[in-house]
């Protein structure tokens, strides 16, 4: 099994202030994902503060680049974001420590949970499976390759 770490910050007031920080193994990350996606869909005042700045925030932090992970409500989604479509969605970041962020994407809770899911199984590398999901979201692919966890 492989023996991946998520750091997941549970944040109360702005992003750059972590707070406590509960590190999970691969084969806890799974459950826990599906364990807030309940709760967000319950109660997303509360866990999201209806504010950008102070949602529930994922980083996965092996290798470059890394990923991070942003929940957003669909009202903040409206007001913040441009987003006028009635849903929930995630704002999908990657980039190295060093530079700006590569890649800024509003995707659905769906395919964001996918994507980390494969991309902390791969070993946290930028590889063409990884890379394929940069092609999916800007919608350059055709077909879906049989080995992609869907």
């Amino acid at each position: 099994m492989l023996l991946c770490k998520l750091l997941w910050y549970i944040e109360a007031t702005n992003w750059e202030d972590k707070g406590d920080i509960n590190i999970f193994t691969f084969e806890k990350l799974e459950k826990t994902i599906n364990q807030f996606e309940k709760q967000h869909h319950g109660n997303k005042a509360s866990i999201l503060q209806i504010h950008l700045s102070s949602g529930t925030y994922l980083e996965v932090g092996l290798g470059y680049p890394k990923i991070w992970l942003f929940y957003v409500s669909p009202n903040e989604c409206k007001t913040s974001l441009g987003d006028k479509e009635n849903r929930d969605i995630v704002e999908f970041w990657w980039g190295n420590e060093s530079e700006e962020f590569r890649k800024r994407e509003l995707i659905p809770n769906a395919l964001a949970r996918h994507a980390i899911l494969y991309f902390v199984k791969s070993g946290g590398k930028l590889t063409e499976e990884v890379t394929w999901y940069d092609g999916l979201l800007e919608s350059d692919i055709d077909e879906i390759p049989e080995d992609i966890p869907f």
